[in-house]
């Protein structure tokens, strides 16, 4: 159901923009003062300040609801645009395109193990690789499949490790699904600061 919100968030986001082959996106990281048990009001404010400032109109004039899979979506103003949201600790984002986009975000913290069973063999061989930056470039891979997940609008329902995430050099990545490399229109993993406190996040945009 459909949510008209008229407080005005207090979140002041880190702002970033990416042009694309037919299109643009916006992205909006925030970090919250406290942790919150749920980030579903702070994600849903983010996406209202963003949709408003791309759409030219009042925060308070946006609607957001879910599809029947849970995706989030644009109810009002009326625009051709597409919408989806993340959130770890107190961190959350909020991305627009004109096309099918995913966002994720994780974030970055002491040095952890991490669970080799959720990627793909080939990712493995890299972390077996990376020494002290296995668990950056895991969290690289990890924020990549959600992102692309979120784009097809199917959520991680399906087994990650038959998604392979293909790292480039300029934080850029290829992903090959059931060993098919499936176009993209952008896709971006990268490092970046939220309010001092470093991010992993992640873009991916299907193309039409």
């Amino acid at each position: 159901m459909a949510v008209r919100h008229r407080r005005r968030p207090e979140i002041d986001p880190l702002a970033l923009s990416f042009d694309y082959p037919g299109g643009h996106a916006d992205i909006f990281v925030a970090r919250l003062e406290q942790l919150a048990r749920d980030l579903s009001p702070a994600r849903a404010a983010l996406a209202r300040r963003l949709v408003a400032r791309r759409a030219d109109c009042a925060e308070n004039d946006v609607v957001l609801g879910h599809d029947p899979q849970g995706a989030p979506l644009i109810v009002a103003p009326a625009a051709p645009l597409h919408l989806s949201l993340a959130g770890r600790d107190n961190i959350v984002a909020a991305a627009l395109a004109d096309d099918r986009i995913g966002v994720d975000v994780e974030t970055i913290a002491a040095p952890f193990e991490t669970p080799r069973n959720i990627l793909h063999p080939a990712e493995q061989a890299v972390l077996d690789a990376a020494g002290e930056r296995a668990p950056e470039i895991f969290l690289r891979f990890w924020t990549a499949k959600e992102a692309y997940v979120k784009a097809l609008g199917e959520g991680l329902a399906r087994e990650p490790s038959g998604i392979e995430i293909r790292l480039g050099d300029d934080d850029d990545f290829e992903v090959w699904d059931r060993g098919r490399r499936i176009e993209t229109a952008l896709a971006w993993t990268g490092r970046t600061l939220v309010r001092r406190r470093p991010v992993m996040l992640a873009c991916m945009i299907a193309p039409r």
